[in-house]
């Protein structure tokens, strides 16, 4: 059995799973399955985007801990938000 990483939640990608993924992507999608666009975060309307400049050592940070969390660096960025602004 060959161990190909992790996926972002943490459960392994042997041969099994990368057989049916293969196998999955081989079939196609339907139409119907596919939504254009990234999805929403939470349960509201639109999510909107902001775009911010960082030092690069805070960038070099913020990919660290990401990668430490298991995670992408907008969680991040909106965990301290959270965290710093309080219940939205």
């Amino acid at each position: 059995m060959t161990l190909y990483g992790h996926t972002s939640a943490g459960r392994p990608v042997d041969d099994a799973m990368a057989d049916a993924i293969t196998a999955e992507a081989e079939a196609g999608f339907r139409d119907w399955e596919l939504q254009p666009g990234r999805p929403r975060l939470g349960r509201g309307g639109a999510s909107p985007s902001r775009t911010v400049r960082l030092p690069a050592t805070m960038d070099l940070a913020l990919v660290e801990r990401a990668a430490l969390d298991r995670t992408t660096p907008s969680a991040v960025v909106r965990r301290a938000l959270a965290e710093y602004l309080g219940p939205a």
